[in-house]
Order: C-alpha cells, then structure tokens, then sequence
C-alpha cells in the first residue's frame, strides 16, 4: 500500500506513473519466478526435507527483512510534503468516496480481474490433468513459462499506455486476456507442447491486466482532492488492494462450487465426459465472461488518458491534480 499511494506525488506525468507501477510488477513477478526455481534446488539440496523447509523459511525472512531495510534508508532522504492529520469521521469519507466515481469503476474492473485469476489458477489443475489428461508435475513448468511472458510484456504495455493511454491499454489488456481464455476450449488432449505457447499468450496479457489499473488510480486521489479537498492516497489505495484481495478470495471460492455442478469428486476412478467437458468450458469461458464483465466497468471511465502536452517530464512532490481533467467521472 504504501509504495502505490506515494505514485501520485512522486511525479505528475501520466507515462511515468505507468512505469513506476511496473517496477513492483516486474519485481514480483521475478520474486515468484525465482521462489519457483530455487525451491526445490534448496530442500533437495538439505539432508533432509524439514530441513530444506526451514532453510527456504529463513532464507525468505532475510530477504524480506533486507529488502525493507534497503528501502528504509534508501529513502531517508527522498522528498516528500509534510504529513497532514485529516480529521474527517468515517461518514464523511464514505460520502466522498460514494462521490469518486471512476475509484469505482476502476475497482469494480478490478474485482473481476482478480476474481479471474483466482479462478483459472485454482481450476488450472484439474484443467490439466483431467480435461487434457495430462501429468500434474507440468503445472512446475507452465507457471513459469506464464511469469517469464509476463515480465517481458511488462515493458511492452508500458510502451503501449504511452502512446494510446492508460485506459485504451487497459481494455486492450482485458479484451485479449478474454480472448485468450477462451482458446482454451480449442487445446487437443494429451498435448503438453500446445500449452506452452497458451501460457506465454496468456501470461502476455495478463501482465497489462494487473499493470495498468494501479496507474490510473492516481488520478482518482486528485479526483477526490479536487472534491473534497483532503489528500487520501492511504485510504484509497488500502480500499484498492482490500478490493483485490476480495476478488481472489471470491474467485477461489466459486471454484468449489463450480466442480460441484459439474459433479467432479476428488479421488473418482473414471471421471466422465460431461465432467471433463464443464472443466474444459469452466477453465475458457469464465474468466474469459469476468473480464468483459470487468471491461464495461471501463467504458464510460474518463481518466487514464494519454499525457497532455503541457508540462515537461520530471518529479513533482506536491499537490497536483494533472491526472485530473476536471470532468465529472
């Protein structure tokens, strides 16, 4: 929370929001690529498993508390405006937050996206080994291949918010990822080679999915001052990930009831054709219905445009409201 509610005040140009948002993108992306490979290389190499376990435990304690020792004293002497007490009551934020209508847009696209790729991560198992009957241990390889797409497209779709707009790039992102979704239904049984291209497409997408929104939601903090009056980049980036981590939740959840109407029970000997068939459609057409359900949120939306011709690039520490154009949402 904290690093995404000081991208408003650490620049003021649109384009360079975009590429702040892609360095924890990139760098978490990476973290999880690297967890994935060096795991199993750690516990192998222990004398025993517990062992390695607590090796990987100790070794990701370190890192995370390095990590934020660097950035604590890394930013020791960064800019920064001085910290107002805001003294509004509960009531009063909600009304105005009511009011900040692209907030809620851009939360609702949000819900979706993330209740998508809780979705088809959870389902991705059985899609494997029971719809293409293939073995599980693959899942060891396709994630990875998704996150190495992923951190290579990053830069791409900076590139593309640049020069079409944040907003025009987001739905983009979400009306590929559907797409890509649903090419599902066409991938032949017993065919592990023709999911590693899927997941590069799909990892390729995904990657401006989760990218763009954080870079628009900027401009909702100078949406909100401009109505209000306060600077609330803490509030409203808390309700942003409390939202994201809601979609996941639901995602995974609907996963549970789905393999129930499709009547899939773990442990069944033969699984039959109707169940194989609702996990193949399941895996396609759900997240692929969530995201064009999260792209309506973005139609009417009014900010996450390309950046005015105004202002020379550089850091602006401050109150600014370039992202805001003064329309109502």
């Amino acid at each position: 929370v904290p690093y995404y509610a000081m991208v408003a005040e650490m620049t003021s140009r649109l384009h360079e929001r975009v590429v702040l948002v892609s360095y924890p993108e990139i760098a978490a992306r990476v973290a999880v690529l690297g967890t994935v490979l060096a795991f199993p290389l750690v516990v192998g190499a222990a004398a025993t498993p517990i062992v390695g376990y607590r090796w990987s435990g100790v070794a990701s304690g370190l890192l995370i508390l390095i990590s934020a020792l660097v950035a604590f004293f890394g930013t020791a002497k960064a800019p920064a405006e001085p910290f107002h007490v805001e003294s509004s009551s509960w009531a009063e934020q909600l009304r105005t937050f009511r009011a900040n209508r692209p907030l809620f847009r851009l939360t609702g696209a949000l819900l979706a996206s993330s209740a998508a790729d809780a979705f088809y991560s959870a389902l991705m198992i059985y899609f494997i080994t029971v719809s293409l009957r293939l073995e599980g241990g693959l899942m060891g390889s396709l994630y990875p291949t998704g996150s190495l797409a992923a951190i290579l497209m990053t830069v791409v779709w900076v590139a593309i918010g640049r020069r079409l707009g944040r907003k025009v790039a987001w739905q983009l992102a979400f009306g590929g990822a559907a797409a890509v979704f649903a090419l599902a239904v066409l991938i032949p049984p017993t065919q592990p080679a023709a999911m590693f291209p899927y997941m590069a497409l799909l990892g390729a997408f995904m990657a401006g999915v989760f990218l763009l929104p954080g870079a628009i939601v900027p401009d909702t903090v100078e949406y909100d001052e401009a109505r209000s009056g306060q600077r609330r980049e803490g509030a409203i980036y808390g309700a942003w990930v409390f939202t994201q981590q809601t979609g996941m939740a639901f995602g995974t959840f609907l996963v549970g009831i789905f393999l129930d109407l499709i009547g899939y029970h773990a442990g069944a000997a033969d699984v039959s054709g109707h169940t194989s068939l609702g996990l193949r459609l399941g895996f396609a057409l759900v997240p692929a219905a969530m995201l064009l359900a999260g792209f309506t949120f973005l139609r009417p939306l009014e900010l996450g445009a390309k950046d005015p011709a105004g202002p020379p690039p550089g850091r602006s520490i401050g109150r600014s409201t370039a992202g805001y154009d003064g329309r109502p949402g």
